[in-house]
Formats: C-alpha cells, structure tokens, sequence
C-alpha cells in the first residue's frame, strides 16, 4: 500500500488490480470509474472489429442472478448513475452513488464483468444500436473526419475507431462474444479509482473476499506495423469544409506525456472541465461560457450534480469565470480560484445560493409592498440589488484581499 499525497491512497492485490482512492470530506458521494480489460484495440481484426462497442452495451444486459431490468432496478434503488464505454485498451464501467452504498455499488459491478448474463434475446437490440451509431457517421462529418484522420495516423490495431464493421456486428453471436470477454477480463491491467465519500480500507477488504479466485492476464495490444500516414479526402455535397491534422505527440509511458497534454489543453482549447453542483436537469440542454468573450460550449451530465464541458481556445492568460447554463440562460456562476483557494466545499456553496435566493425574494416581496411610482421603483430597486450583492459578495470579498 502506497500513501501518494494526502487522502489519495492506493493498493496493489496479488492478482493484479490496481484500487486508487481518494477520499474528499466535503462529498457525500462517490464516483467509480473500472477499467478492465477488452477495449477496441482487443477486438479480433478478422471477424471481430467493433465487438469492444458490442460489448459496452451487451454488459448492461443482466448480470449475476438478476436480468436486465432487475439489474437495472437494482442499480437505482441505490442511486448509481452508471455507463460502459469501450475504450482504446479498456472497457471503462463509470457509476457515481451516495457514500453509504459504495459496497453496495461494488458487488454490483463485480457481477457486471465477471457474470454477466449476455441473455441471446437480447443481443439483436445491441447489434441494432451499434450499427445504428454506425451507420450515423455519415450525417456527422466532423466525427467521420476525426475517424478517417486516426486511420492514417496510427498503426494497427489502434487505426479503427471502434464502431466496428457492418458484417463483423451483424455476424457477432452469444458464444463467440462470451469466450472473447471470459478470455480478456482479468485483474491484471484492471484499475479501479475511487472518488469522494471513500473507505480506502473497506475497500480494499470488500474486494479481497468478493475477488479472491479472480486471476488471469491478458496481453496489452501493441503495435501490428507501421502507421499508414499520407492523407485522406472525402467529397460531400455539404456547406462546410472539415479540415483535420495529426501532428507527432508523446506516448503515455513517456515522462513528459502530462506537461504536454496540458500545455496542449491550455494552448489549442479542448480541456475537459468537471463542473460539479445542483440543479443540473436531465433533460435540459447544459452550455459552459468561459469567461465573458467566449461563446457557450456543449456540457454533458454525466453523473447527478456533474456537468462536463470543454474549454475553448484561449485568448489571453489568466483566470476566468466559468458560467453553467441549462436554456442559454446563466443559471450559476462558478469562481474556480476562489473555490480552490477558499477551500469551499459543498455546505458553503449550498448557503450561499441559498442566501442569494433569500435576498432575491426579499427585493421582490419589497417592491410589491412599498407602491412607489415608476421611476421611483426602479430607483429603490437598484439600491436593495446593490445592497443584495455587496452582502453576496462580503465574504469572498473580504478573503480575495488575502490572496492578491
């Protein structure tokens, strides 16, 4: 066991798992994310291509002695916002639960990728998903773009974008699919990380008896050749030009690989920012403005109280705020530094909303009541806001002279 910094924790098991915590005193909640092994560069190039996509979705189809619908069911009697996305190397299994069922959330989750259930009168649903988002490359020409660019710029089997091939998933069946998963889910190469409202040690103990006879490794995916290189074109009949360029980087392993991709996140945009808060609606379309020149950016909710958004390139340095909305409407204002620096957590964020609701009441009720004329309530109405935001702002004020 390996104290990193401070409230980040990690253990290493006999066979193989990796468990990376990091407990935050100010959540009540914890997020998940399981890499395991069987990502798209897995997938058999002969028959197999887009298999990893398959699966992503074919795992959320029972599991253990519970079906579909009772797995679901399952997993929302305990809150767990979840999903399973193949990545390059990795199937990635996200969840995010209240702290007090994340043991809860674990026997789930084992059951996900060791005994999933891959019921046969299901697979027909998954195989028309997956082509479905196939066949939508087509209406999407940045995406085909980015797609037709990593086939030139990487070597095999890292060339193919995981959407697969048309005959290889409609081809895929129950039994081929199931060997494929028993033979590349193993602990070795699988990392769990753990975030917010953690037990390090209640985990570490939960997982060595309900692992215990998990063993196994598979091979990590290499390089099959050369990068093919050059260039690619691709004639629509569309009223824009995507353009795409792939320029050398580093590989993960390298030592510089973090400072680069910072400096590439902070130079040409694209940094993805986790904004986490409330109020954040399911089905409201969420935007982030960053800073008062940009134009919004697209936020995904990917979790309860979490939004993801990326920046955009910047114009100059420094820090900006960062504004959330749900209908192009700025709904919330976040202070990065300040939140940073104070060390605000949840509770102090949570007063002071609702302080700065309470004083929004108290103008509006102020108004209705005094009847003065026009010109004599928007006078008063300036005023009591005025009044309103210096006592919004006292505090941060008064703790922002000691940071500067």
């Amino acid at each position: 066991m390996i104290d990193v910094l401070p409230g980040l924790r990690r253990t290493t098991f006999e066979n193989g798992l990796e468990l990376v915590t990091e407990k935050n005193p100010a959540q009540r909640s914890a997020s998940f994310a399981w890499l395991v092994p069987g990502g798209t560069a897995h997938d058999p190039p002969e028959h197999g291509d887009g298999w990893g996509t398959l699966l992503s979705e074919y795992l959320l189809r029972g599991a253990g002695s519970r079906d579909s619908r009772a797995f679901s069911d399952a997993l929302d009697r305990i809150g767990a916002r979840r999903s399973v996305v193949a990545d390059t190397y990795h199937q990635r299994i996200s969840a995010t639960v209240p702290g007090e069922h994340v043991t809860t959330l674990l026997d789930l989750m084992i059951d996900l990728f060791r005994r999933p259930m891959f019921p046969e009168d299901a697979l027909d649903a998954v195989k028309a998903l997956c082509l479905q988002e196939l066949e939508g490359l087509e209406d999407d020409p940045a995406h085909l773009t980015a797609i037709r660019l990593d086939e030139v710029r990487y070597p095999p089997p890292f060339d193919r974008h995981g959407l697969g091939v048309e005959d290889h998933l409609r081809g895929a069946d129950r039994g081929r699919l199931a060997a494929h998963w028993d033979r590349i889910c193993t602990p070795k190469g699988s990392i769990l990380a753990i975030a917010g409202d953690v037990d390090h040690d209640r985990v570490v103990d939960h997982l060595a008896n309900g692992l215990a006879d998990w063993q196994g490794e598979v091979t990590i995916p290499e390089p099959a050749g050369p990068a093919r290189g050059g260039g690619c074109c691709i004639d629509r009949e569309t009223a824009q030009v995507h353009l795409g360029i792939g320029l050398p980087g580093l590989i993960a392993r390298d030592p510089d690989t973090l400072p680069f991709r910072i400096a590439v996140g902070v130079l040409g945009g694209g940094t993805v920012v986790t904004v986490y808060g409330s109020g954040f609606a399911e089905t409201a379309e969420a935007h982030c403005k960053f800073g008062g020149e940009s134009a919004l950016v697209v936020a995904r909710l990917v979790a309860h109280g979490t939004l993801e958004c990326s920046s955009p390139r910047p114009s100059s340095s420094g820090y900006v705020l960062l504004e959330v909305s749900m209908n192009a409407g700025v709904t919330a204002t976040f202070q990065p530094i300040a939140v940073s620096t104070f060390g605000w957590g949840s509770d102090e964020l949570a007063a002071v909303n609702f302080l700065s609701a309470a004083l929004s009441i108290v103008v509006s009720l102020t108004m209705a009541q005094l009847r003065l004329p026009e010109r004599g309530q928007a006078s008063v109405a300036a005023l009591l806001y005025l009044s309103a935001v210096l006592v919004y702002t006292a505090a941060p004020l008064a703790e922002w002279r000691l940071v500067v």
